[in-house]
């Protein structure tokens, strides 16, 4: 089925050299950064696993991928357990390159907020 995007001439199934667009620019990437590691919460039905060896470090990787290369990213969600529950919380929430992917999208965490207030509080 073709949707009313698709017959733009920014769309897939047209192209007119003269006014189709000479850069892909406005395309964005939505990005899943799983880099936490650990969960104490038993969400029913969680299938996500808690063991995620990779290291903060690979948070300049990702840096120097989206700023070198042609990505455009619309957001990063950073997971795949609870951000406030991740054993890695502070290395990665103080990670020089964390503070460095805020320039460059927007940041969304996973996070079921079953913790209490105040511990939620204190990371915030």
């Amino acid at each position: 089925m073709t949707v009313k995007l698709n017959k733009t001439y920014a769309g897939y199934y047209t192209y007119d050299e003269n006014k189709s667009p000479i850069n892909t620019d406005f395309l964005r990437t939505e990005i899943n950064l799983d880099i936490l590691h650990g969960c104490a919460q038993s969400c029913p039905g969680c299938f996500i696993p808690r063991k995620n060896l990779t290291k903060a470090d690979n948070l300049e990787t990702l840096y120097n991928l989206l700023i070198n290369g042609s990505y455009y990213p619309d957001e990063i969600t950073v997971g795949p357990t609870d951000i406030f529950d991740a054993e890695n919380f502070h290395e990665i929430m103080s990670h020089p390159y964390m503070k460095k992917l805020y320039g460059i999208s927007a940041v969304g965490f996973t996070s079921t907020l079953l913790q209490p207030y105040a511990e939620i509080r204190d990371k915030l």
